[in-house]
């Protein structure tokens, strides 16, 4: 089911006319004891999000699968058997409604969990490459990094006064993920804490030198954290320079601190 296109979308409305077909064919007989029980229909959503379908592509296999049995109910359907016919009909699509939002929900859910498991390996594989225990080809191949790139050492404020707390502190980390995210773009990896950390974004060819992302990204932290925010980068071309470069930019903040420099992108 990884691969895309046509096959993919046609096996899996095949898989979901089936499904559904069985679970409405019990509803039928047996309107109260199947009203609720969506469990199939949660598990091959939860296994499609996992496999990386495309959510869209997931609902319109469901609404196919809802024509497709309409069509062998009309088909069936003899003279005299109206009433009969839109019962089921009306029973059919009140269920869809049930099933969109029910494999929705999953599908997101799943979505979330995924995303926040991959977080948690890439910061891990982050710590182990600045640290030395992974090995520096290795963590960037998992982490998805191909050539020369730049490693950042952030430094966030602290939050004084009747805001300070860790609430506010977890607040201004998401606010600063959201704008490495946006700026560095999802190829970056940013393992960060509420102090700071450090961000590896691979060297873009329109701009080899990192002078624009570096001035975007610069405007759009002082907007969430005002000036008070260290920030300095150095070049990585190879894998194992990147524990290097992450050392040479953590310098460089803190150099620039102990020479009184005011706080701000170096």
């Amino acid at each position: 089911m990884r691969g895309d296109g046509p096959a993919r979308k046609n096996v899996e409305i095949a898989a979901t006319v089936r499904t559904g077909l069985r679970l409405f064919l019990r509803r039928v007989r047996d309107p109260q004891g199947q009203a609720g029980d969506y469990s199939l229909f949660r598990e091959r959503a939860a296994r499609r999000a996992e496999e990386g379908m495309p959510l869209p592509m997931l609902l319109r296999s469901h609404s196919t699968a809802v024509y497709v049995l309409w069509q062998a109910l009309r088909d069936e359907a003899t003279d005299g058997e109206d009433d009969a016919l839109i019962e089921l009909v009306d029973f059919l699509l009140r269920g869809h409604e049930a099933i969109i939002g029910a494999v929705t929900e999953t599908y997101l859910l799943e979505q979330v969990t995924l995303s926040a498991e991959r977080r948690e390996h890439h910061r891990s594989l982050m710590r182990g490459l600045l640290d030395g225990s992974v090995p520096p080809q290795r963590a960037f191949e998992e982490l998805g990094l191909d050539g020369p790139c730049f490693v950042l050492r952030l430094d966030l404020p602290k939050a004084e006064g009747p805001a300070a707390s860790a609430v506010a502190d977890r607040r201004l980390l998401r606010r600063v993920q959201s704008v490495l995210d946006r700026t560095l773009g999802t190829e970056a990896v940013s393992p960060l804490g509420v102090d700071g950390g450090y961000a590896i974004v691979p060297q873009r060819i329109d701009d080899p030198d990192g002078v624009r992302i570096g001035e975007q990204l610069c405007t759009r932290l002082r907007q969430v954290c005002g000036d008070d925010v260290g920030l300095s980068a150095a070049a990585a071309d190879t894998p194992t320079a990147a524990p290097i470069a992450a050392r040479t930019a953590a310098d460089i903040v803190r150099i620039a601190r102990a020479c009184g420099r005011p706080r701000g992108p170096t």
